[in-house]
């Protein structure tokens, strides 16, 4: 069955859930359960530490994600992503990937 791990499931319904609501926000946070904010990461306001204008978001870009460290993958556990085609074309690509046999399309 695909998709058929609990775990796999859950992994996935984040993204599910970033595609139905982007278009209602501005800018949306796709952050992993196991990821902490700490107190000295809180010092500005997001759209600050981002350096993005609060006034002009069609500036923004499309998707924001760390850079990977040598032998990571794209796995931040944080996505930002902008009410944008692109990100609406990166959340279809990924959600593609949930159709996919687990063996080829990871688990997250």
């Amino acid at each position: 069955d695909i998709g058929s791990d609990g775990l796999t499931f859950k992994w996935w319904q984040r993204w599910y859930a970033a595609r139905r609501y982007l278009q209602s926000y501005d800018y949306l946070l796709i952050v992993d359960p196991d990821t902490s904010v700490f107190p000295t990461c809180v010092v500005e306001s997001l759209l600050q530490a981002l350096r993005l204008d609060p006034e002009d978001s069609s500036n923004w870009p499309a998707i924001t994600v760390r850079e990977p460290r040598e032998g990571e993958d794209m796995n931040g556990g944080v996505f930002g992503l902008t009410k944008s085609p692109w990100a609406l074309l990166f959340l279809d690509l990924l959600l593609a990937r949930s159709r996919w046999p687990l063996d080829m399309a990871g688990g997250g």
